[in-house]
């Protein structure tokens, strides 16, 4: 599976983009890295 090389900064993409990370098994607690993509979609 190939990854983005950015996050999206839209709420809907970042949603899009936790499902993957945490379907995926890419980090061992997914839900802790909710905040980081709420800052990245204020930018």
């Amino acid at each position: 599976m190939d990854l983005p090389t950015q996050v999206i900064p839209y709420p809907a993409a970042a949603l899009a983009n936790m499902d993957i990370i945490e379907g995926e098994g890419l980090l061992e607690h997914p839900r802790e890295f909710g905040p980081y993509l709420q800052k990245q979609c204020q930018r």
